[in-house]
Protein backbone atom coordinates (compact mmCIF):
# COMPACT_ATOMS: atom_id res chain seq x y z
CA UNK A 1 0.00 0.00 0.00
CA UNK A 2 1.36 3.39 -1.01
CA UNK A 3 0.77 6.19 1.47
CA UNK A 4 0.22 9.72 0.23
CA UNK A 5 1.71 12.34 2.52
CA UNK A 6 0.88 15.23 0.21
CA UNK A 7 -0.25 18.16 2.30
CA UNK A 8 1.03 16.75 5.59
CA UNK A 9 2.73 19.58 7.45
CA UNK A 10 3.10 18.02 10.88
CA UNK A 11 3.36 14.58 12.38
CA UNK A 12 2.76 14.51 16.12
CA UNK A 13 3.54 11.55 18.37
CA UNK A 14 2.97 10.93 22.05
CA UNK A 15 6.63 10.59 22.90
CA UNK A 16 6.34 9.30 26.49
CA UNK A 17 6.33 5.50 26.52
CA UNK A 18 6.37 5.53 22.72
CA UNK A 19 9.87 6.62 21.76
CA UNK A 20 11.19 7.84 25.13
CA UNK A 21 10.75 6.21 28.52
CA UNK A 22 11.19 6.92 32.22
CA UNK A 23 14.82 7.06 33.27
CA UNK A 24 14.66 4.68 36.24
CA UNK A 25 18.31 5.19 37.20
CA UNK A 26 17.68 8.92 37.40
CA UNK A 27 14.53 8.32 39.47
CA UNK A 28 16.58 6.17 41.86
CA UNK A 29 19.19 8.94 42.21
CA UNK A 30 16.53 11.60 42.79
CA UNK A 31 14.78 9.45 45.39
CA UNK A 32 18.13 8.97 47.13
CA UNK A 33 18.64 12.75 47.14
CA UNK A 34 15.25 12.98 48.87
CA UNK A 35 16.43 10.50 51.52
CA UNK A 36 14.63 7.46 50.12
CA UNK A 37 16.18 4.17 49.07
CA UNK A 38 14.32 2.85 46.03
CA UNK A 39 16.25 0.77 43.50
CA UNK A 40 15.84 1.37 39.77
CA UNK A 41 15.05 -2.35 39.32
CA UNK A 42 12.18 -2.03 41.80
CA UNK A 43 10.84 1.02 39.95
CA UNK A 44 10.97 -0.90 36.67
CA UNK A 45 9.00 -3.76 38.24
CA UNK A 46 6.44 -1.41 39.79
CA UNK A 47 5.94 0.77 36.71
CA UNK A 48 3.77 -1.91 35.11
CA UNK A 49 1.62 -2.08 38.25
CA UNK A 50 1.17 1.70 38.18
CA UNK A 51 0.23 1.65 34.50
CA UNK A 52 -2.33 -1.09 35.12
CA UNK A 53 -3.78 0.99 37.98
CA UNK A 54 -4.11 3.93 35.58
CA UNK A 55 -6.13 1.64 33.33
CA UNK A 56 -8.50 0.83 36.19
CA UNK A 57 -6.87 -2.35 37.44
CA UNK A 58 -5.90 -1.30 40.95
CA UNK A 59 -5.85 1.69 43.23
CA UNK A 60 -4.18 4.94 42.26
CA UNK A 61 -2.27 7.09 44.73
CA UNK A 62 -3.22 10.76 44.59
CA UNK A 63 -1.60 12.89 47.29
CA UNK A 64 -1.39 16.63 47.77
CA UNK A 65 1.91 18.17 46.70
CA UNK A 66 3.05 21.70 45.89
CA UNK A 67 2.74 21.69 42.09
CA UNK A 68 -0.28 19.40 41.72
CA UNK A 69 -2.30 22.12 39.98
CA UNK A 70 0.40 23.05 37.45
CA UNK A 71 -0.41 22.22 33.80
CA UNK A 72 0.17 18.50 33.24
CA UNK A 73 1.16 17.90 36.85
CA UNK A 74 -1.89 16.13 38.24
CA UNK A 75 -1.76 13.03 36.02
CA UNK A 76 2.04 13.01 36.21
CA UNK A 77 1.86 13.09 40.02
CA UNK A 78 -0.70 10.31 40.15
CA UNK A 79 1.46 8.12 37.91
CA UNK A 80 4.70 8.72 39.79
CA UNK A 81 2.99 8.72 43.18
CA UNK A 82 1.43 5.35 42.38
CA UNK A 83 4.73 4.04 41.03
CA UNK A 84 6.68 5.03 44.12
CA UNK A 85 3.94 3.86 46.49
CA UNK A 86 4.03 0.44 44.79
CA UNK A 87 7.82 0.52 45.26
CA UNK A 88 7.36 0.91 49.02
CA UNK A 89 7.50 4.67 49.61
CA UNK A 90 5.10 5.65 52.39
CA UNK A 91 2.22 8.03 51.59
CA UNK A 92 3.67 10.56 54.03
CA UNK A 93 6.92 10.74 52.04
CA UNK A 94 5.28 11.11 48.63
CA UNK A 95 4.48 14.87 48.65
CA UNK A 96 8.09 15.91 49.27
CA UNK A 97 9.34 13.30 46.80
CA UNK A 98 6.94 14.48 44.10
CA UNK A 99 8.06 18.09 44.69
CA UNK A 100 11.68 17.00 44.29
CA UNK A 101 10.95 14.91 41.19
CA UNK A 102 8.87 17.72 39.62
CA UNK A 103 11.72 20.22 39.98
CA UNK A 104 14.00 17.85 38.06
CA UNK A 105 11.27 16.98 35.55
CA UNK A 106 10.71 20.66 34.70
CA UNK A 107 14.44 21.13 34.05
CA UNK A 108 14.82 17.93 32.02
CA UNK A 109 11.87 15.61 31.42
CA UNK A 110 12.06 12.40 33.46
CA UNK A 111 10.78 10.60 30.37
CA UNK A 112 14.18 10.94 28.73
CA UNK A 113 15.51 7.42 28.21
CA UNK A 114 15.82 6.55 24.52
CA UNK A 115 16.26 2.82 23.96
CA UNK A 116 19.05 1.61 21.71
CA UNK A 117 18.02 1.00 18.15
Amino acid sequence: MDLDYTGVDLLSLDAGNTIIFLDHARLEALAREAGLDVAAATLIDCEGQAKRALSGDGALVDVGWSHKLAPGAHGWGVMLGTLFARAGVSPGDLPALLDHLWASHVKHNLYSKVPEG
